[in-house]
């Protein structure tokens, strides 16, 4: 008589593998049944002697640079297999990467193209940079990491100041399957003004 084995295989939303990505078992009841499964150089996950039941994988690392992925993948031992069970495959189990967008505007909300952008982390360093504003206004940072981050403009649309300040977002360390894309807001460029005063030799206002 055996017990039973079922492997995840861990990939990105290309497709790479991907190593050293942790999760856990849990059965019908939710209980754990083993812990600390690391997923390997070709992104296998496997889980052995296990009874015949129902099953869930549960990430509770994702690797480096991931976002966790909270949805479960469920699985199933069979109660009687001829000879050695087989292996249950599960399938692949993606890992994701954050991404955010801003929308660049002018004082009456009309939507700018050609705004140059960078993007810093917590650190101050810089992670992105000539991030270019399209049609929509909109500029998209894709490929983060969960962290804290800033859109900084480094080049202002023709004709417009620099709008010097920063727009922090965030992005979340666990999320369900694929990061909804963070909407970082509007960040408005202005035009410059001036004012003249008319006085006459006395100081009186004309």
């Amino acid at each position: 008589n055996y017990k039973g084995s079922a492997v995840l295989t861990k990939v990105d939303v290309d497709g790479k593998v991907l190593e050293n990505a942790e999760f856990k078992v849990i059965n019908a009841e939710g209980k754990t049944v083993i812990e600390k499964l690391v997923s390997n150089e070709a992104g296998e996950v496997t889980a052995t002697e296990l009874a015949p039941g129902t099953y869930q994988f549960v990430e509770t690392k994702a690797p480096t640079g991931y976002v966790l992925n909270t949805d479960t993948v469920e699985f199933t031992i069979e109660a009687e297999q001829a000879a050695m069970p087989k292996v249950v495959n599960v399938g692949e189990f993606v890992n994701y990467k954050g991404s955010a967008v801003l929308t660049k505007v002018d004082v009456d909300g009309k939507v700018l193209e050609n705004a140059e952008f960078k993007v810093i982390n917590a650190e101050g360093k810089t992670v992105i940079e000539k991030l270019v504003s399209n049609e929509a206004g909109e500029v998209t940072a894709t490929e983060l990491a969960p962290g804290t981050y800033q859109f900084v403009e480094t080049k202002a649309p023709t004709g417009y100041v620099l709008n010097t300040d920063p727009v922090e977002f965030t992005i979340e360390a666990e999320q369900a399957a694929m990061p909804k894309v963070v909407n970082a807001g509007e960040l408005a460029n202005y035009k410059g003004s001036a004012v003249l005063t008319k006085v006459d030799v006395d100081g009186k206002v004309l």
